[in-house]
């Protein structure tokens, strides 16, 4: 009986050593892949960017939370909350730097599990620590991307979100409602930005809208554009399958449709990896007009 006893451990112990493993590698596997649009708004994107580098990357998003959450005072913004209170509540959205609403009606913002992601919100300002003159994010949602430009003191920024982001964008930024897909170019920005981001947004979008997108947006930017779309086999929600390019693919297009004459800039790009992983290589790249020095 002591025999067949071991003899059952033993047929269970190889099955359950698997699953073990296998649980243990999708976690670790989840960890290291940087999904840009499933970014947690965390108390340290509101401290001076760079600040915390070493501390981000160190410890993970709920850990920075509560250790943000305990130097607070009753004067520091709070970016799991909401920046104005509308009828109590936020809105039940979700998505990439969307908010949705909890139980207490606060704000809370989609949680990213890879460390590396925040070294690339992060090395923004010291990437483009030349765009003075603005940035415009479209798809941004409630702007959790653009809250190392604020810290930076660039200014304006704008996200170009129509929908409704009920009293969720954070401080310090303007929402443009503009349906850009349903708007006429000659209606839209023209040279307001210095640099024009849409990171994870238009493989959302209908192919038959990217020219206009491409156009739209480069329309609006006076040096750089900085691009990032799901590659071909990525997970996530929404994606319309036309629109899942290489970065090869979207890079043409851009070169093809854009306003004016545009081209690699492959030092910031180069930056850009550095500061990512693998995902960041697959999707991302930073482009600049002809002639910008």
């Amino acid at each position: 009986k002591e025999l067949r006893r071991k003899g059952v451990i033993s047929s269970l112990g190889f099955p359950l050593l698997a699953v073990a493993c296998y649980l243990l590698f999708s976690v670790q596997n989840e960890g290291a892949v940087l999904y840009v649009n499933s970014l947690i708004a965390d108390a340290n994107l509101d401290e001076p960017s760079g600040s915390k580098e070493t501390t981000v990357e160190e410890t993970s998003p709920r850990e920075v939370e509560q250790a943000g959450s305990k130097q607070s005072t009753s004067n520091t913004y709070d970016p799991l909350k909401c920046d104005n209170m509308k009828n109590g509540h936020c809105d039940d959205e979700e998505g990439g730097a969307w908010s949705y609403r909890k139980s207490d009606g606060t704000c809370a913002h989609t949680e990213m599990s890879a460390p590396r992601a925040w070294k690339v919100v992060l090395a923004l300002p010291k990437i483009f620590p030349d765009v003075q003159g603005g940035v415009l994010d479209f798809g941004g949602g409630v702007g959790a991307y653009m809250i190392p430009y604020r810290n930076a003191g660039v200014s304006p920024l704008v996200v170009m979100e129509p929908h409704d982001l009920d009293g969720c964008l954070f401080k310090g930024l303007q929402q443009d409602r503009t349906n850009l897909l349903s708007t006429p170019l000659e209606k839209l920005p023209k040279a307001a930005f210095d640099l024009v981001q849409t990171i994870e947004v238009c493989e959302h979008l209908p192919v038959d809208y990217h020219p206009h997108v491409i156009k739209a947006l480069t329309q609006a930017s006076r040096k750089w554009l900085f691009f990032s779309a799901a590659h071909p086999g990525q997970g996530g929600e929404g994606h319309v399958g036309a629109s899942m390019k290489p970065k090869e693919q979207w890079i043409k297009d851009v070169l093809e449709h854009a306003d004016g004459e545009w081209e690699m800039d492959e030092e910031k790009t180069n930056a850009l990896y550095q500061a990512g992983n693998s995902l960041i290589k697959k999707n991302a790249f930073i482009m600049r007009r002809k002639g910008l020095s």
